[in-house]
Parts: C-alpha cells; structure tokens; sequence
C-alpha cells in the first residue's frame, strides 16, 4: 500500500516495500602519512631514510623508529552521494584496546610514543544500513627499537662481558706461575745452600 505524509513543501507518497536496507560494502582507503606534522610522500627523506616506496594508499608495512615518535593516518571512503555523513573506526592492533570511532571531519589517526613493537592498523567505513564494511584499509606498523635495547647489542655486551675478562685473568695466572717458578727456585737455592753448609761442619 502506498503511504502519504504532509510537509511544508506538500505531501510525501512512497511505497514501504520499495524500502531497502543499503547493503553495500563501501571501500576504505589510507590517503596520507604524517611524521612530525610532515607530509611523507613515495621517496621522501625522513631522518635519514626513505619511508615510503609507493603511495600510502597501496603499502603493506610501515617501518618506524624512535626518531618518529609522532605519525598520523588519514583515511577516506570515496562516496560523492553521502560522503559527509559516513562514520569510519579504526584501531591499532596491540596499542588500541577498543576500536575508535569518527566521522567524515576527523578522518585522521593520530599515534605518539609507541613502545617498540609489531602492530596492526585497521579503518572500516559504516554504510547507511549501520553494517560496518568488510572492506578494510589494513596497514603493518613496525616501529623499530633503539639499537641499545636489541637483542644484538644484549648478546654483543653479554660475550664482551664474558670475552673481556679472560686475558686479565690469563695475565695474572701466568703471572702467578712465574712468581711460584721462581720462589720454588729461592727455595732450592737456599735448600742447598743448608746442605752444605751443614756438611762443612761435620
């Protein structure tokens, strides 16, 4: 049956049953990396090395250390028809412990100080039916450790720790052993030296 509602501008007649739920899966997709409030593009320099070979949008892996303390994400869904009311979530997978909702005015990710570590960044957009979209924008997040706290440099100092020591107490065991060779020579020295003179008496 046809429904009717009055407005202002006269009335509204449509069919209920030519309602449907809008079940398509919109796609989500990164468009810029921030480090330190700057724009990093394929090729760019950061502190001394090149972050991004390939646009933000199709990397995998995002490799950071200590030096970029503060990044953000921007993300978006390409929907001329309700782009400005579309929500998005994202979480960072081993630092967000709960996903983190926004709306088309805030489409940014902001992180800083992240321990070291392997995580996982994740963004999904909500379609009008309220279904979060399987397509989700997934991006790797590495940040690297500082040297001092890898392993290498632990195994490194432990064996210099281990290594370091043996020649000193090489040195002084050699050194030991001269000092008893040569006392146990005084001692037969003077051994014979009692000897004979203990014979001249007699």
């Amino acid at each position: 049956d046809e429904m009717y509602f009055g407005g202002v501008n006269g009335f509204i007649h449509f069919y209920p049953d030519s309602i449907h739920q809008d079940s398509t899966n919109k796609t989500v997709f990164l468009t810029k990396l921030k480090i330190l409030n700057k724009v990093v593009n394929p090729g760019d320099t950061i502190n001394g090395r090149v972050i991004l070979n390939k646009r933000i949008q199709y990397a995998d892996t995002l490799i950071l250390n200590r030096k970029d303390y503060y990044f953000s994400l921007d993300f978006t869904c390409y929907d001329f028809y309700s782009g400005r009311s579309l929500k998005y979530r994202y979480k960072l997978t081993g630092f967000d412990k709960e996903w983190i909702e926004t709306d088309s005015k805030n489409r940014t990710a902001l992180y800083r100080n992240m321990p070291p570590g392997k995580y996982h960044f994740q963004v999904q957009v909500l379609n009008k039916s309220g279904i979060w979209s399987p397509n989700t924008a997934e991006l790797t997040i590495i940040v690297q450790p500082p040297f001092w706290e890898t392993t290498v440099f632990y195994v490194t100092i432990t064996a210099l720790l281990i290594l370091i020591p043996l020649p000193i107490i090489r040195f002084r065991e050699k050194k030991l052993q001269k000092e008893k060779i040569k006392l146990e020579k005084i001692i037969t020295e003077r051994t014979l030296q009692l000897i004979n003179s203990n014979n001249k008496l007699e």
